[in-house]
């Protein structure tokens, strides 16, 4: 128990020194990378941001769920552009649409 304490404690000495510097901007654009492709874990990162500064703290939320909101439009985007044909290079048509019939 204690080692995942101390775990928990570096993770938010060195969590808080990598996002005092960005400000609430830095909520926003944790969210976008947390939506787009990089999963971090957003609720301990807005806690924190909230804990630090509670004057402002909706301010962090409206920005991380701006950031969320363009951030997940990256993976749908994508998917969009490409999706077919980049499912069509590494499975047959036969299986492409068993898949799509289940789907």
């Amino acid at each position: 128990m204690k080692k995942i304490l101390h775990f928990f404690a570096k993770y938010e000495i060195w969590l808080l020194a990598v996002l005092k510097p960005l400000g609430f901007w830095g909520a926003g654009c944790w969210a976008f990378l947390d939506a787009a492709a990089l999963p971090v874990p957003m609720d301990l990162i807005l806690a924190t941001y909230v804990w630090a500064n509670k004057k402002h703290f909706y301010l962090y939320v409206l920005l991380a769920a701006a950031g969320s909101a363009l951030g997940g439009l990256v993976p749908f985007l994508l998917g969009r552009a490409g999706g077919e044909l980049f499912l069509m290079k590494r499975i047959d048509r036969a299986r492409y649409e068993q898949l799509r019939d289940r789907f």
